[in-house]
C-alpha cells in the first residue's frame, strides 16, 4: 500500500500544475462570464488582473532563469554534491517547465490585454481566450511553486 501510495504522490507532483490549469479552466469557461459580470456591478476593474498577473510572471520567469543558470553551473556546495540525483534531475525538469510556461503566460497575457478580453455576455471568443489564459495562469503559478518548493525542500535536507 505505501508503494502504491508513493507511486501516485509521485505522479501527482509532475503532473498537478497541469491538472490544476485545466480545471480552473473549466471553471473559468463555465463561471467566468458570470464572475465577471457580478464583479463589474460592484465597481471592480477586473481586467487590472492582466496587469498583475502580467507584473508577476514578468519578475518571477527571470528570477526562477537565475536561479536555474545558478543551479545548473555551481559544482560545489550541496548541489555539487547532489548533481546526479533524481531530485536534481527533477528541480531542472520543473524549472524549465516553470519558465516555459511562464515566457507563455507573458505573451499570452500581453495578447489578452490588447484585444481587452472580457468573456461577459455570449461573445464565445473571450469566454475561451479567458478560460486558457486563466488556466495557463494557473498552471504557470503552480509549476513555479513547485521548482521552488523542490528547490527549498532540497536545500534545507542538505548538510
Amino acid at each position: 500500500m505505501t508503494s502504491l501510495v508513493n507511486q501516485m504522490s509521485v505522479r501527482w507532483e509532475s503532473v498537478y500544475p497541469i491538472a490544476l490549469g485545466f480545471v480552473g479552466g473549466v471553471a473559468a469557461f463555465i463561471y467566468g462570464p458570470a464572475l465577471f459580470a457580478f464583479l463589474e456591478a460592484r465597481g471592480w476593474k477586473v481586467t487590472q488582473a492582466y496587469d498583475s498577473v502580467f507584473d508577476v510572471a514578468c519578475v518571477t520567469t527571470p528570477f526562477l532563469f537565475t536561479v536555474y543558470s545558478f543551479v545548473i553551473t555551481t559544482e560545489r556546495g550541496f548541489i555539487g554534491r547532489a548533481r546526479n540525483s533524481i531530485y536534481f534531475a527533477a528541480l531542472v525538469r520543473y524549472s524549465i517547465w516553470a519558465m516555459s510556461l511562464g515566457a507563455t503566460l507573458t505573451v499570452a497575457t500581453a495578447l489578452v490585454q490588447m484585444a481587452s478580453v472580457t468573456p461577459k455576455g455570449g461573445d464565445v471568443w473571450s469566454i475561451v481566450s479567458f478560460a486558457i489564459w486563466f488556466a495557463l495562469t494557473l498552471a504557470t503559478f503552480a509549476a513555479f511553486y513547485r521548482a521552488a518548493r523542490l528547490f527549498i525542500v532540497f536545500a534545507a535536507n542538505q548538510r
